[in-house]
């Protein structure tokens, strides 16, 4: 479900093998799809009253998620690094409990890191001065240099001292703790049967 579309020629390590995602998304997002096919037809029934045939392929749903990608390829034909944005410099830091995840889409958010961490020396080094190159450096570099601040630290007091300095940033969660998230669990997420 993930090969045709692409989606495992960008996911994983750059250099590396492609890396499938472990959820059933091209499934899921096919039957997005489907159930707003299906809404839409029903509203033109009741304005019109003509039905419609709803068409739906997990390919064409599954390559509608590689909007991004096959957008850049339109404007300039490169090749991407499997794992790399090379416009929004994505990645993720060790913690003493995990890892966090961070995006850098701009200077002014790099800049907002550098500074967070005590380190404005990194903001102009020659390896990572455009966005591109932070894509492209964020194992060698940003992860390597943040990282010596990051990993004496739990996820929640990076992501609230980040956060605190305008840096998107986000804990990594395991499925335990998404599952036993209190957050999920007041919204009703999570719904108990009786299944025997």
């Amino acid at each position: 479900e993930q090969v045709m579309p692409g989606i495992l020629d960008v996911t994983g390590e750059a250099g590396g093998p492609p890396v499938a995602s472990v959820t059933g998304l091209c499934d899921i997002f096919a039957g997005v799809h489907a159930a707003f096919g299906v809404l839409a037809a029903l509203h033109a029934r009741d304005a019109t009253g003509r039905g419609t045939f709803v068409d739906i392929s997990m390919y064409d749903a599954a390559a509608s998620l590689m909007e991004r990608e096959l957008m850049l390829w339109e404007f300039d034909r490169e090749e991407r690094l499997r794992g790399l944005d090379a416009y929004a410099p994505v990645g993720t830091l060790n913690a003493a409990d995990g890892h966090v995840a961070l995006i850098l889409p701009t200077d002014e958010i790099w800049r907002r890191l550098c500074q967070a961490v005590s380190r404005e020396d990194l903001f102009a080094r020659s390896e990572v001065l455009t966005v591109k190159s932070r894509s492209l450096h964020f194992a060698t570099v940003i992860r390597a240099e943040i990282g010596k601040w990051t990993s004496g630290k739990t996820r929640r007091e990076i992501v609230e001292h980040f956060s605190a300095f305008g840096v998107p940033v986000g804990e990594v969660q395991s499925v335990r703790e998404v599952f036993e998230c209190p957050h999920l669990e007041a919204r009703g997420m999570f719904v108990n049967i009786q299944d025997p």
